[in-house]
């Protein structure tokens, strides 16, 4: 812990042995489950009642939607790791190079993924960044629970 007094730090600073090292993105299960839900809200759709111009319509919808979870974000701010420090601070690591972080708020944590949200502290872009268990390796998805529990994380039920 930090010796702090009247916001000066001594003799404290932030090593990579206080920090988490995560893969930020989806699993193989969360990016099968749009397609999945899709077809099942097609099969729906179509056995339904309604006018064959809102199943079109409908359908449409439904397929960009689909599109839109598989593809996610993209371009060069895409978060692809992310280092969680001791002190709430954060490294980002995008294409473009790493960027510092804060985090804010409350993240959502549950026993198989995390979200997390994080403020870029040069440009104030938020990021919420989903870690998942499976693409993590178990100490560290660990690490990150007990961090984020001391830090008020919001527990899934």
């Amino acid at each position: 812990m930090p010796l702090t007094f009247a916001n000066c730090s001594i003799g404290y600073a932030v090593t990579v042995a206080d920090s988490v090292d995560l893969e930020v993105g989806s699993s193989r299960w969360l990016q099968v489950s749009p397609w999945l839900l899709g077809a099942l809200g097609s099969f729906m759709l179509l056995t339904s009642a309604a006018v064959v111009a809102w199943k079109v319509v409908l359908l449409g919808a439904l397929g960009l939607a689909c599109v839109a979870c598989v593809r996610g974000p993209c371009g060069l701010h895409t978060v692809t790791r992310l280092r969680l420090h001791a002190d709430r601070s954060a490294t980002l690591f995008t294409a473009n190079g790493m960027l510092p972080a804060m985090l804010a708020g409350d993240a959502w944590c549950s026993r198989w993924c995390c979200v997390v949200p994080v403020v870029d502290t040069l440009g104030g872009r938020c990021f919420r960044c989903l870690m998942c268990r499976s693409c993590n390796s178990a100490d560290a998805y660990r690490r990150l629970l007990v961090r984020l529990r001391l830090n008020g994380a919001t527990e899934a039920g």
